[in-house]
């Protein structure tokens, strides 16, 4: 079990950016990936959030 995510996009800094323009706040990962993490202030409500943000952007650019 962890509380790290890593998302494979193909444009991990598009898309950290577009994570921070919803208030997302992540890291860059290994080559290919964006690296997101949870910690004992982030709820349910903010990680459902995050998920929505992550969905939209990724849509977003696989257009």
């Amino acid at each position: 079990q962890t509380n790290l995510v890593l998302v494979e996009v193909e444009d991990p800094e598009g898309f950290l950016q577009a994570l921070a323009r919803e208030g997302v706040l992540a890291t860059a990962g290994k080559p290919g990936y964006a690296r997101l993490c949870t910690h004992l202030d982030v709820g349910d409500d903010d990680i459902e959030a995050a998920v929505e943000a992550a969905a939209r952007i990724t849509a977003t650019l696989e257009r």
